[in-house]
């Protein structure tokens, strides 16, 4: 009888185990703040007659693309308070796209890898909200870079400075960025993290960024500048995309998008 005691209080303590474990791990899902959405960026058919869901977007074919304008985009937004670390700057996050009908290649910052790192910029210095626009592309290969964030590393002017970092580029690459402008992000300068578009003229091979028009007040070496180039994810017909955050502490949180 003293056994048969013994063994019933030890089940009732696991069971009561059991429900402690399952109450918490409520409670941590339920204090999950941050929000993510991946969708279509545009609202247009994705072909005569066929309807577009608000989960569906098109991968372009290079010369045969039947997307209507847009409908080869589309948009990820992330909202997180806690993400919003420096008030007087616009703050970044990244986030991984990954074809769930592909192989996984790493690393995810290569241009043409999957699961692939995409770097999200703040809309404001304040709003702990933080999107991108995103391509799909029906290839493998010969995708466009993520863009992401690079410090200043030396300065001659207010329109002439030296980001080391994009040396380690393609001339076609440099030529997606100049094109995209750049993002001021980490600005210690001021003003500078008030202007959220700054126009580039040129990037050499070695980094040298010129601008078209002064930026108002010269940058200092550690400042950090963000390209807003079009990422582009591989995609065919019927692949599914899983955009993935991770909030600081915890597993994260997905969205898909077809």
């Amino acid at each position: 009888m003293k056994g048969f005691t013994k063994i019933t209080a030890a089940l009732a303590a696991f069971v009561l185990l059991f429900v402690a474990i399952g109450v918490s791990s409520t409670g941590t899902a339920s204090a999950q703040a941050a929000v993510i959405t991946v969708v279509p960026t545009s609202p247009a058919t994705l072909s005569t007659g066929d309807a577009k869901a608000n989960n569906t977007t098109c991968s372009v074919i290079t010369g045969t693309s039947t997307c209507a304008a847009g409908d080869n985009t589309y948009t990820i937004s992330v909202t997180d308070a806690a993400a919003n670390v420096t008030d007087a700057e616009f703050d970044t996050i990244t986030v991984t796209v990954k074809n769930a009908d592909l192989a996984t290649v790493t690393p995810s910052t290569a241009t043409d890898s999957n699961a692939k790192t995409i770097t999200l910029r703040e809309t404001t210095a304040t709003s702990g909200i933080f999107t991108r626009s995103v391509t799909t592309k029906h290839a493998s290969t010969g995708l466009v870079l993520d863009g992401a964030t690079h410090a200043v590393t030396a300065v001659t002017d207010a329109s002439n400075f030296v980001i080391a970092s994009l040396a380690n580029l393609t001339a076609a690459e440099r030529t997606l960025m100049v094109a995209s402008n750049f993002s001021w992000i980490i600005a210690e300068a001021a003003g500078n993290s008030a202007q959220p578009a700054e126009a580039v003229t040129s990037i050499s091979g070695a980094g040298a960024v010129v601008l078209s028009v002064a930026s108002g007040a010269a940058p200092t070496v550690g400042d950090t500048a963000f390209f807003p180039v079009l990422v582009e994810t591989k995609a065919f017909t019927g692949n599914t995309l899983t955009t993935t955050y991770k909030p600081v502490g915890t597993l994260g949180i997905s969205k898909a998008i077809t």
